[in-house]
């Protein structure tokens, strides 16, 4: 199994094209950790004006936390996503995936 892919990325053009549209000095760190520790809306207004080169109305992100529940969730376009609910009882990795997708989603 090894030996295919050390054929197929040493015999991909592909790979060895310096000439690659994406520029790696523009990416973006995203941690589904902090994503989740009420780390979304910062996140989204860090990309936003990458983002609005290529989108000409980009959506509104609104944060909802509530520490006394605790509730951590956002809000975008009239829907409400929830990143942390107290009632569900799991694991910080769930909400690192909850937070991840939803970012990603809107």
């Amino acid at each position: 199994m090894f030996s295919r892919l050390k054929n197929f990325f040493s015999n991909n053009p592909r790979i060895h094209d310096r000439t690659s549209p994406l520029n790696y000095d523009n990416w973006f760190h995203l941690d589904a950790e902090t994503l989740a520790e009420q780390g979304i809306a910062e996140a989204y207004d860090r990309i936003l004006p990458e983002l609005r080169k290529h989108v000409a109305n980009p959506a509104t992100i609104q944060e909802i936390i509530e520490p006394d529940i605790p509730l951590y969730a956002i809000s975008c376009n009239s829907e409400k996503y929830v990143i942390y609910p107290s009632h569900e009882p799991d694991t910080p990795e769930a909400s690192w995936a909850r937070a991840t997708f939803f970012f990603f989603y809107v």
